[in-house]
């Protein structure tokens, strides 16, 4: 099925099997567009493209992409576990390159607040 997807004011149309799969096609398009080295999240405007479709908006958790590593993959050594709020921060480095990658289990989404989810940082 066919998918417009509203973003201050232009559309993308993208085909997808569900609203959901539609949302985090649009959320990938915008990780190729902005180089974040964090997790960040997004509210997509999706509407099916059909008489009878209505738009809904669809939160999507955008992840950074992995960088690349001097050999063939990442070798993390753990550094640190610390507790935080619900959840914890793992901090791991890179033994071939030395990329640090951060993973917190209770991460906020800045615009919303909302708690308790996870992200990853990669510096």
């Amino acid at each position: 099925m066919l998918y417009r997807i509203y973003d201050h004011g232009a559309y993308e149309t993208l085909e997808a099997s569900s609203i959901e799969e539609a949302a985090r096609k649009y959320a990938e398009l915008l990780r190729a567009e902005y180089a974040c080295e964090s997790t960040y999240w997004v509210t997509v405007h999706v509407q099916p493209i059909d008489p009878s479709g209505h738009s809904t908006s669809v939160r999507v958790q955008v992840d950074p992409e992995e960088p690349t590593c001097r050999e063939d993959s990442h070798a993390w050594v753990r550094e640190a576990d610390v507790g935080h709020g619900g959840g914890v921060m793992m901090v791991d480095l890179c033994a071939h390159c030395g990329v640090r990658r951060t993973i917190d289990t209770w991460a906020q989404d800045p615009c919303t607040g909302q708690q308790g989810l996870k992200s990853i940082t990669y510096r």
